[in-house]
């Protein structure tokens, strides 16, 4: 979805209260605020961020929003979250193959650590295709 349909998809959900298929009713989504579904662990745009992540529905962080920071725009936060979500993309490819064959790396370690040789085996399978795609 981009940018500017995001930003109208969520100024008619402010307006509605409706989800994203514009079919369930504002309580709905504060029910599930309300029954622990969405919890509240940190600072107003690192949430947001976090449910966008965990994909909850875009009624559901709307009422959220409105539930924990009522006096913040939903709209603004949301649309700052999937900037920051943007921006974590525009990242060198290098680095991401550098990041992933250090993580396999270390996972590689803990997996020799408990005894999970198949495990392992696997992870050092995955460090060899980072290599080889790079030759």
């Amino acid at each position: 979805m981009t940018q500017r349909s995001m930003s109208s998809l969520i100024t008619s959900l402010l307006k509605s209260g409706a989800d994203s298929d514009g079919n369930s009713p504002p309580d709905q989504a504060l029910k599930s605020v309300n029954s622990g579904e969405m919890k509240c662990s940190g600072p107003p745009l690192d949430q947001v961020i976090k449910w966008l992540v965990e994909g909850h529905s875009d009624g559901d962080i709307v009422d959220a929003i409105g539930q924990f920071w009522p006096d913040e725009s939903a709209e603004d936060l949301i649309n700052a979250g999937l900037d920051k979500i943007t921006d974590a993309g525009k990242v060198e490819p290098a680095l991401i193959d550098g990041w992933c064959l250090m993580a396999r790396r270390e996972l590689y370690r803990r997996m020799l650590e408990i005894g999970d040789f198949a495990g392992a085996l696997r992870a050092t399978e995955k460090i060899e295709s980072l290599v080889n795609k790079k030759r």
